[in-house]
């Protein structure tokens, strides 16, 4: 009897991967530890650790398995990494370990921009725009309408063309 016949035949995406493995990848741009993203994605729940660890080493030592990551990374936005409920968790777990440290401004510096990069916070930007003034008005508004200041500032600038760059 051939042997052939009795394999199953591998089912493989245009990387070369198989659904496990490619799980496995998408597993592992999430942040999951390789033993962890291989035990999930081949649902080996019971394998011994030390088989485990070995099977992911392998795995992610593959060519196609390191360009899958990769490109998995590259398209990921904050929000598929972590969630709003996870950012908040981590405030709460972190405002007590400011306190016990005493070090709020850099906790809360730290968890600002991270709540900016879920999406959870927002900063509002106002921009002004001031009318622009000519050089004599500014002058003229610094001395006060004092003709001696007047005087000395313009004396300090030197000639107007050499401030009027």
């Amino acid at each position: 009897m051939d042997e052939t016949k009795n394999m199953a035949k591998r089912i493989e995406d245009q990387d070369g991967l198989t659904p496990e493995e490619a799980k496995a990848c998408l597993y592992r741009a999430q942040g999951l530890s390789q033993s962890d993203a291989y035990r999930r994605a081949f649902n080996k729940p019971q394998a011994k650790p030390k088989t485990i660890n070995e099977k992911a080493c392998r795995l992610f030592a593959k060519p196609a398995t390191q360009a899958r990551v990769s490109e998995l990374l590259k398209a990921s936005k904050v929000q598929d990494i972590i969630s709003v409920g996870e950012w908040g968790q981590m405030v709460l777990e972190g405002v007590e370990k400011a306190r016990a440290d005493n070090n709020m401004t850099a906790f809360f510096n730290g968890t600002r921009q991270l709540g900016q990069a879920v999406g959870a916070l927002k900063d509002n930007v106002a921009l002004t725009v001031e009318q622009r003034t000519d050089d004599d008005t500014l002058i003229e508004q610094f001395a006060g309408g004092d003709p001696a200041k007047l005087a000395v500032l313009r004396t300090m600038l030197g000639a107007k063309d050499t401030f009027d760059a």
